[in-house]
Formats: C-alpha cells, sequence, structure tokens
C-alpha cells in the first residue's frame, strides 16, 4: 500500500488541498455559529441523496463540517480534532491526507445512498480517530484535564461503540459504521497483517528457543541444578565453562569444565 501511495504522490501529489485540517475545523467552526444563529440551518448540511438530486449539491461536502460536539463541550472537541487532524496531516503529508479524507467520504456518501440514510461526518472522524490510535497507541490524552488515558484505549473505545451501534442500529446505522471500517483498513489492512505475522514469528521462535533449552537440560546430571564438571567438580552455577565430552575415556560421554575438556 505505501509504494502504491508513493506512485500516486508523485503523479498527483501536486492536487492536494494544503492544509486541509485547518479547512475542516473552521468549517466545524463556522458551522456551529451559523447553527447557534440560526438552528434550522443544520439540517440542510448532512448528506441527504434525495435532497442532492433536488439541486442541494453542497450536501456533497457540507456534512464534513457538521461540529461533533454542542454546547460547553464544542471548544475542547474542536481543539481534539485540531490535534488530531493537524498531527495524521503533519505525518502523512498533504497528499496522504487528502486521499484518507476524500476515500472516506466516499464510502460514506455510498453507505448513504445505498441505505437512504443521511449521513454526517461522525464514523469518518471515527476512522481518523483509529489511525491515530494505530500510529501512537501509546500517546495520552487527559480525560476531564485530570485522568491520563492512552489513545489505543480510545481507540478500543471508538472499536466498542462500533460494535453496539451495530448490534443495537438499523441496517443504515451498520452501513454507516462499515463505512468508517472500511476507509481504515484500506489504508491499514497491511500494517495489521504485518503485525500478526510479526507476532506468529516471535511465538514460534520463542517456542524454538523453548525446545533447545529443554534439549540441553538433557544433559545435566539428575537432580543437578546445573552441569558440572566430572573432574574437579566445578559447576555452572560457579561460573564455570562446562562441556560435553564423548571421546573415548569419557564414553558414552561426561560434563567436564573447559580445562579438563582439553587435557583429561
Amino acid at each position: 500500500m505505501d509504494r502504491l501511495l508513493a506512485r500516486l504522490e508523485r503523479r498527483f501529489g501536486g492536487l492536494a488541498i494544503p492544509n486541509l485540517p485547518a479547512v475542516v475545523v473552521g468549517g466545524m467552526l463556522l458551522t456551529y455559529i451559523l447553527s447557534t444563529l440560526r438552528p434550522e440551518l443544520l439540517a440542510y448540511i448532512f448528506f441527504d441523496w434525495r435532497a442532492i438530486r433536488a439541486g442541494q449539491v453542497w450536501r456533497l461536502f457540507s456534512y464534513v463540517f457538521v461540529p461533533t460536539s454542542f454546547g460547553m463541550w464544542f471548544i475542547f472537541a474542536l481543539m481534539f480534532e485540531w490535534w488530531l487532524l493537524s498531527t495524521l496531516n503533519n505525518l502523512w503529508g498533504a497528499f496522504r491526507f487528502n486521499l484518507f479524507l476524500f476515500s472516506g467520504m466516499a464510502f460514506l456518501s455510498i453507505a448513504s445512498i445505498v441505505t437512504g440514510q443521511p449521513a454526517t461526518n461522525f464514523w469518518l472522524l471515527e476512522s481518523f480517530l483509529f489511525a491515530f490510535a494505530t500510529l501512537f497507541p501509546n500517546e495520552q490524552i487527559r480525560l476531564y484535564f485530570l485522568i491520563p488515558v492512552p489513545m489505543k484505549v480510545v481507540g478500543f473505545l471508538g472499536l466498542g461503540l462500533a460494535i453496539y451501534q451495530c448490534i443495537r442500529g438499523d441496517w443504515g446505522d451498520r452501513a454507516m459504521v462499515l463505512a468508517g471500517i472500511v476507509n481504515y483498513l484500506v489504508f491499514f489492512a497491511a500494517h495489521w497483517v504485518s503485525f500478526f505475522r510479526g507476532r506468529s514469528r516471535m511465538a514460534t521462535q520463542s517456542m524454538r528457543r523453548e525446545s533447545m533449552r529443554a534439549e540441553a537440560d538433557k544433559v545435566r546430571p539428575s537432580g543437578m541444578g546445573s552441569r558440572t564438571c566430572a573432574i574437579c567438580g566445578s559447576s555452572e552455577t560457579d561460573g564455570a565453562d562446562i562441556r560435553v565430552c564423548a571421546c573415548e575415556k569419557c564414553a558414552p560421554r561426561r560434563t567436564l569444565c573447559l580445562e579438563h575438556a582439553r587435557n583429561h
């Protein structure tokens, strides 16, 4: 996936919109102010395919600017979204950030068209949250400014919400959840495949090391905690370098310290 994105960026990188996080967050702020003055305006910015076909084409993009919170928590939600989106934009660069955003919009639009359910930006932003939690799992936020919470925990909470929504919601809700998750997986499926392959490889290597230790333990004298020299009695617990000798004198085999293994 990374190589494909690199090729696409070389060819189409010049088309990326710079500072897109500022556009999104600024649009949320403007929408909040306008909806505070005229609450009925909020109903005109959701993605609604029937309304779009009737001529309200701005809905193709305006739903991205729906505020994620209202009331006293709005400013804190806006600060969180700015931190989240700007960090990913700085890490990925403008082109990949643009691609992630617009592909998420495309998936949500398709889900809304198929199910007929109006769409907001909630699961689009959740896909950004999943991306951030994957890339910065140990980065912490302070819940209520007091309790430090790692982003991987926040990501799992988002996943739990997705599962709950799929269980309790209707097919329209499930389609929106699926759109956000599919957008995330398009960019991060290869990451998780590599991650689980690495874990499997580590488990295999650990089993192999345990098997080698078990084989080595077989040469230890019964009842002893470590190998000892059959001539001088020095042991591995004392720091002696103990070897297994199977020459004619030691047949079938004896454990000897390095000095007596060389001269006996």
